[in-house]
């Protein structure tokens, strides 16, 4: 919001730089005011999407910890009602500290765009800080954007965690063997690969807006730095998109093994003979996953990498530079900003579609687990 209004006034002093410069009055003292409010204009809404990005990182790893509390204080707890030791090891570590120092590292990165670089920039003509300032914003966000994605493995890896366990509970105290649960999914092996490409990508940018300065040898490529920079997003949301795609698929297959396991364990608590378990689940785990809505995340990666292939490089083979037509070249320098600009909001509607599906699921998850806890509670105490 803070930049919103500070481009605002942006506007407003460029719009007066223009009116007294056609006058013919002195321009010095808006000037200075307009070249302030320039160089803090990007870098406050980097601050902001520091803040936001940050958020929702810290809200995985909020995520990530009740799950691991969860998958090993539940089920040691329903074995103990039934008097019985639980063979579930508690919890090695309850938070990953290399990711949160991942997240806060990434978010300095973003919020350096502001202090200092925004304020050297305002004091001094430096030409590799003109020239890489934002390009080192975006190092930062792909930074917080790539612990988003190995925040989002290790809740998966929680799911997992949970239903290992419980069905070990279940035979510790029903002696029923649930079964083991499903290979790894090959989707989540690959989203590593997606993240790391993604996070080197933006590094080489970094280096490469370092060799496009004036003067250097691949300072013609120059308008491709900005564009191409925004391929690392889409490629690491492209990784975040499969994670989101396995973290429903793990939710969907626990909504199936929650309720027979309570009703297993609530039957060894009561006495009763519990019912056998399933030879296994009829369907495979990847037709429970949302693939249109990944293809969604798709659709807008591959709009936001048309932003370079072919839109920039076509945009700087008819530069006026090299004696070509202004119009061609006046269209694309409009167009490629609002296109990628449209891919990374279908990236964003379609991972906001996601979280939509995981609330609907979660919500269900809690429910059939507090009247699964409260029944083995009941019951227990009622047998004391």
């Amino acid at each position: 919001l803070v930049a919103v209004i500070v481009s605002i006034g942006w506007m407003i002093t460029g719009l007066g730089v223009i009116d007294l410069t056609m006058s013919g009055q002195d321009v010095t003292a808006i000037a200075a005011l307009d070249h302030a409010l320039e160089v803090l204009a990007e870098p406050l809404e980097g601050l902001g999407v520091a803040f936001l990005i940050g958020g929702i990182a810290f809200g995985l790893a909020t995520i990530a910890i009740n799950l691991g509390r969860q998958s090993t204080l539940m089920p040691r707890a329903l074995a103990a009602l039934t008097g019985k030791e639980s063979d579930v090891s508690p919890l090695d570590k309850i938070i990953s500290k290399p990711l949160l120092l991942l997240t806060i590292l990434g978010g300095l990165i973003t919020a350096s765009g502001l202090i200092p670089f925004a304020f050297i920039r305002f004091a001094f003509d430096i030409p590799i800080v003109n020239a890489m300032w934002e390009t080192w914003m975006f190092v930062g966000i792909a930074t917080m954007l790539f612990a988003i994605g190995f925040w989002l493995l290790l809740i998966i890896k929680r799911l997992r965690d949970q239903r290992v366990n419980l069905g070990k509970t279940v035979k510790t105290v029903a002696g029923i063997d649930m079964g083991d649960i499903e290979p790894t999914l090959g989707i989540t092996k690959i989203v590593p690969a997606f993240l790391v490409i993604g996070f080197l990508w933006i590094w080489g940018f970094l280096v490469l807006s370092f060799l496009t300065m004036p003067d250097q040898a691949l300072a013609a490529f120059k308008p491709l730095v900005r564009p191409g920079k925004a391929i690392s997003l889409a490629i690491i949301f492209i990784g975040i998109g499969l994670a989101l795609m396995t973290i429903v698929i793990n939710l969907r297959l626990t909504s199936f093994m929650l309720p027979g396991a309570f009703s297993r364990l609530v039957a060894a608590i009561k006495g009763d003979q519990p019912q056998p378990a399933p030879n296994g689940m009829a369907m495979k785990p990847m037709t429970l996953a949302p693939k249109k809505l990944f293809v969604g995340i798709l659709l807008g990666a591959l709009i936001v990498i048309l932003g370079t292939f072919p839109l920039a490089i076509w945009r700087n083979l008819v530069s006026p530079a090299f004696g070509n037509d202004m119009a061609i070249f006046l269209m694309l320098e409009h167009i490629i900003g609002p296109w990628n600009g449209l891919g990374v909001g279908l990236i964003f509607f379609f991972i906001g579609m996601f979280f939509s599906s995981i609330v609907t699921f979660v919500s269900a998850r809690r429910q059939i687990i507090s009247e699964g806890v409260e029944s083995c509670v009941v019951y227990a105490l009622r047998k004391d």
